[in-house]
């Protein structure tokens, strides 16, 4: 790691002054800080330090001199990161500590954020991330976010004994909040976290379709369980098949403004501002269903409590409850009887879909799977009519 502090006349003549620029250097990374600028009268060019004639000379003197003996010291000369030794030599904490930016503070902000636009998934990745973080450091600046702080983190979550994988999506999370804080603050971004997966390398798994065959739907349909909770969990996994395979989450949001002349709107929660309205019949057996559950008692179709933890809590006990049943009433999935997911029904509704060799695109305008903008633009072009026909075909049994 190498300073130097330089009247720089590469970028040419302000009012007659050039810049005054501290530069740091290391393996081929170089930044550069202006500090001041300077009449080349008013300065020495053999020792880089301006003379007595310069309008700022006491202070500039005085912080260059600092800035000389910061980087002649072993700590900076042990740095890797060209951004952190440039705040290390060049950082005044009694100007600086009230203008710190509270990383975790802006984290928290992002959470809350994420929460009201029903992005439950996200935020409980966020809240559990930024746990770990404080558990690794307290608090956090902005400005503290560097090469060796990453690495210490990475270091530190290997001690925990986690996997690559679970790594690399603590280092994303990371990654996406502090990218979104020098954004919001408009402070350089100095990229510290590039390279910082390249230690950790991980085998990249493709979503296990596990699915369900028609018979098995037929089963489901006819059980008549005694136990109450049972019932529930068999009669979700069914309308969610109904409704053309949609999340557990879409459903147990849907309000009822969301109904309109027998079919029902949704917009896809994981999608978050880039959802895009879609729509899907609401045939008779799926019509029964929600009339067994829905509620008069709030703007939402059916009652479960409405908040992260309520989601968190009835998809945990709803993915264990189908788990059980399906051992109960010996059910099997397809195609290696893998245990049941609370989005089979969704890799159901597609695969029976495609045995039937029907048209791709009119599958996912039903299942409300947008691939990108084009898709977007051309979403209607299939009538409900023949979406509706095709529809019935994959769900009746």
């Amino acid at each position: 790691m190498k300073a130097s502090i330089k009247m720089y006349k590469s970028d040419g003549l302000t009012s007659g002054m050039y810049p005054v620029k501290i530069i740091i250097t290391h393996k081929g990374k170089t930044t550069r800080k202006e500090i001041s600028l300077t009449d080349p009268n008013d300065w020495d060019p053999n020792n880089h330090f301006p003379l007595p004639t310069h309008p700022d000379y006491d202070d500039l003197y005085v912080r260059i001199a600092n800035c000389k003996a910061k980087s002649m010291t072993s700590k900076f000369k042990k740095m890797i990161d060209v951004y952190e030794a440039m705040d290390f030599i060049d950082y005044d904490q009694e100007e600086e500590k009230d203008t710190r930016i509270d990383f975790y503070a802006f984290f928290k902000e992002r959470i809350e954020y994420y929460k009201s636009i029903k992005k439950e998934g996200k935020a409980y990745v966020h809240e559990y991330v930024l746990k770990d973080l404080k558990k690794f450091k307290t608090t956090l600046a902005l400005d503290e976010v560097s090469f060796k702080l990453i690495d210490d983190y990475k270091e530190y979550r290997k001690l925990l004994k986690s996997k690559n994988s679970g790594i690399q999506t603590y280092l994303a999370c990371f990654r996406s909040i502090y990218n979104k804080c020098c954004r919001a603050y408009e402070v350089p971004n100095k990229r510290p976290f590039d390279g910082a997966a390249k230690d950790i390398p991980h085998s990249k798994k493709r979503v296990k379709n596990v699915y369900l065959d028609i018979k098995t739907i037929s089963s489901l349909e006819k059980i008549q369980s005694k136990y109450p909770s049972h019932q529930r969990t068999i009669d979700l996994t069914l309308l969610q098949f109904y409704l053309g395979g949609q999340y557990l989450v879409d459903l147990y949001y849907i309000k009822k403004e969301n109904i309109h002349n027998n079919r029902i709107f949704f917009k896809r929660i994981k999608l978050g501002e880039k959802a895009v309205e879609f729509d899907v019949k609401i045939f008779p057996k799926a019509q029964i269903l929600i009339d067994k559950y829905k509620t008069e008692d709030s703007e939402y179709l059916f009652p479960w409590r409405k908040d992260n933890k309520g989601y968190k809590g009835f998809y945990q006990v709803h993915h264990k409850t189908l788990k059980r049943v399906f051992e109960i009433h010996k059910l099997k999935t397809l195609p290696k009887n893998e245990p049941v997911l609370t989005r089979s029904p969704r890799h159901t509704f597609a695969t029976i879909g495609k045995f039937h060799n029907i048209n791709v695109d009119i599958i996912r305008e039903i299942m409300g799977h947008e691939r990108n903008d084009m898709d977007t633009v051309y979403k209607d072009k299939f009538p409900q009519k023949v979406k509706d026909k095709e529809h019935w075909k994959i769900i009746k049994t």
